[in-house]
């Protein structure tokens, strides 16, 4: 142990007498406040470590060459033989430069957290992230860079020429989170697809564009923390081993053998844990098992169709999330009709695994992309209760997550079994949009929760972890970076780090409700006739590039979708209120199969008649209208648009035409075929 201690007290003093080392040290912490205080100013408290890839990128580099001239000191000196001369001297050498890595990457750790938590403090970030903070640091930043520390002592142990610099180049290249895009001409010139395994080579960011994800917070899954500890077992293995030739040649003492099995070990477990599939935020190389896009463009209609109609009135949930989705669901389930089987609907990765009906016997089932049709041993009777058990798993869509970090599972996303035969999603021209598939009725539901996560839904809470009520829509449950407050008599769940976003809620919350009040006075629609008691604001997926803040609208809550920019007051210039509740009000199971434009056209339309009742004679939403070019850009949509807005015009103050010509409009979006272009010309010259 005294030759160890010596050993770290010699290289402590001489990583203190390199001017390289300070100049090194401070460059990267000047540079580091430089993009904490950038994103500081854009009040992104998590985008400021989620963009920090360049800062790892060149970590690593650093690290790579401190480790080698650790590891050559003692060649240049030419002292290295009287170390080998001394029992266990060069093994002791080893450790001390090991123990003097570890406190130099702690030393900048602890600086770097300083630096940060001051920002955090300044601005008043809520505590949940600073420990996600710390850790975040540890995993993408120290850890990296110890590995990197470590590769290059290996390399310098084992190479004495001066080729080592290019094989750290190549590892530099490797390893670090721009290693794709280092790459990518190369892939692209052989044709080969390394993408797979330069993810898993990656230690750093998996996607550097990639913005924060205010609900779920920082990429902290336990599969990281494997996919680390693997890494770094392997290059401390390695380097003992080298150490061992060195010290020993081949009589290695049987202790040191012991040693090297217990890290062989080490690497299985972890190798073992990796395998078994988790779900990420940023998925590790495996995206295409998770890309909704791609499935839904292949997969366009139900794979099993429902023949006979049903209800269910009750979901008893019991609900784990830790690497994955695991929910075993007891529902009472009503036919319409006499039938022998009911076909549901369950987004396909979740893999059903066991049916049972009241008395724990199996039904028989099959599931066939997102639907699971359960098949009874004899017919049920239109309106007779039966008890139906569900058991499933597996990963949830990526854009709605759920597992030991976070969940976020809005009611119109088929994570239960719902009613009826539909797909979750539908690829329209550009957009991907989702099947509304929350119940239009009453519904009891009981959740258990079993997890890590801290949930928020819009049920009432019966005990810890249990959540029990009646609703009409279905449940949103949400958990991670959240938190609530009361803003009036409304209950508004939200993002942690979005607290500047609060001061914009109250008015964002008056012209909401002014637009449901004038749509419930021109329209008899199935909408609250206020604005509901819970407010969720989650990061839901857009469901048009035309423009932000998307809304769905339920009777006793309504979610909003937001991103970390709303803290910068994107709420204020949120002011299409009218369209989005419009479109929130008239979405159905059977409006999504319509095409995307003619939504958005009737909504312009509408609001554009509504401006013109109250007097207004701008023609911002004709602009906006023309602008966004909804069909190609030709001139004859730019022309059938012009027609729509001339007929809104010379019929704005005949309320009845008005209201025939929307209702038919709705109406029409209900049926099939797609509503076309000429069929609206058509019906616009006949009204």
């Amino acid at each position: 142990m005294s030759k160890i201690l010596s050993s770290f007290s010699v290289e402590i003093k001489l990583l203190r007498r390199s001017y390289w080392t300070w100049l090194f040290f401070f460059l990267s912490l000047a540079f580091i406040g430089y993009t904490f205080l950038f994103f500081m100013q854009e009040k992104d408290p998590g985008g400021m470590l989620v963009a920090s890839a360049f800062v790892v990128q060149g970590g690593i580099f650093v690290s790579l060459l401190l480790g080698l001239s650790l590891a050559r000191r003692e060649q240049i000196t030419s002292s290295e033989e009287i170390y080998l001369s001394l029992p266990d001297g060069f093994g002791a050498k080893i450790i001390g430069k090991v123990a003097a890595l570890c406190s130099l990457l702690l030393l900048f750790l602890v600086s770097t957290l300083l630096m940060l938590y001051a920002f955090y403090l300044q601005a008043d970030v809520a505590t949940a992230l600073y420990k996600q903070a710390f850790l975040y640091l540890v995993m993408y930043w120290v850890v990296p860079f110890f590995i990197a520390g470590i590769l290059g002592m290996v390399v310098g142990v084992w190479i004495k020429s001066k080729g080592v610099y290019a094989l750290l180049l190549l590892f530099w290249t490797l390893i670090g989170p721009l290693n794709v895009s280092i790459y990518q001409l190369p892939m692209a010139v052989t044709g080969v697809n390394a993408s797979p395994v330069l993810h898993f080579l990656n230690l750093g960011q998996t996607d550097y564009t990639a913005p924060y994800e205010p609900v779920y917070g920082l990429p902290l899954e336990s599969f990281r923390w494997n996919h680390r500890v693997l890494f770094l077992v392997l290059v401390i293995a390695l380097l003992w081993m080298l150490t061992l030739l060195k010290n020993y040649g081949r009589k290695i003492p049987i202790k040191h053998w012991m040693m090297l099995s217990l890290l062989v070990g080490v690497c299985a477990y972890t190798t073992i844990n990796l395998v078994d599939s988790q779900q990420l935020m940023i998925s590790f190389g495996k995206s295409d098992s998770l890309d909704d896009r791609n499935y839904y463009k292949q997969n366009q209609e139900s794979q099993l169709q429902s023949k006979s109609a049903f209800r269910i009135n009750s979901y008893e949930i019991d609900l784990q999330t830790k690497d994955s989705l695991r929910a075993n669901v007891k529902m009472q389930v009503i036919p319409q009709e006499d039938t022998d089987r009911l076909v549901f609907t369950l987004y396909h990765s979740l893999r059903v695994t066991k049916v049972e009906d009241a008395q724990a016997q199996p039904l028989h089932f099959q599931q066939l992309g997102d639907q699971t049709e359960i098949i009874f041993p004899a017919s049920v009777k239109k309106g007779q209760s039966i008890e139906v058990t569900v058991e499933y798993a597996g990963l949830s869509s990526a854009f709605y997550f759920a597992n030991e970090q976070a969940i976020m599972l809005p009611n119109y996303f088929p994570w239960l079994p719902a009613e009826g035969s539909y797909q979750a999603m539908r690829l329209g021209a550009i957009d991907l949009r989702r099947t509304p598939l929350a119940p239009q009725h009453e519904v009891e539901y009981t959740l258990r929760y079993h997890g890590p996560v801290k949930l928020y839904t819009n049920l009432p809470q019966a005990e810890t972890d249990v959540w029990k009520g009646k609703v009409l829509n279905g449940i949103t449950v949400v958990g991670g970076m959240m938190t609530e407050t009361k803003i009036g008599t409304t209950r508004v769940i939200y993002p942690v780090t979005l607290q500047d976003m609060l001061v914009d809620v109250p008015d964002y919350f008056k012209r909401t409700h002014q637009a449901l009040e004038i749509i419930n006075q021109d329209w008899k629609l199935p909408i609250p006739a206020k604005l509901p008691e819970t407010v969720f604001f989650l990061s839901t997926p857009t469901e048009t590039n035309s423009y932000t803040g998307d809304i769905w609208l339920m009777q006793d809550h309504l979610l909003v979708n937001i991103s970390q920019s709303y803290n910068l007051g994107g709420l204020q210039y949120e002011t299409a209120q009218l369209e989005k509740m419009f479109l929130a009000s008239i979405r159905s199971k059977e409006t999504v199969a319509q095409p995307l434009d003619m939504h958005l056209i009737l909504a312009y339309s509408y609001e554009y008649w509504v401006r013109i009742r109250q007097g207004e004679s701008s023609k911002a939403v004709l602009t906006q209208l023309q602008e966004s070019n909804i069909e190609a850009e030709n001139r004859e949509g730019e022309e059938r648009l012009k027609g729509i807005m001339t007929f809104v015009e010379q019929h704005a103050n005949d309320s009845q035409v008005m209201r025939k010509f929307f209702d038919e409009w709705i109406a029409r979006l209900q049926q099939k075929p797609s509503l076309t272009w000429e069929e609206l010309a058509t019906r616009v010259s006949a009204s």
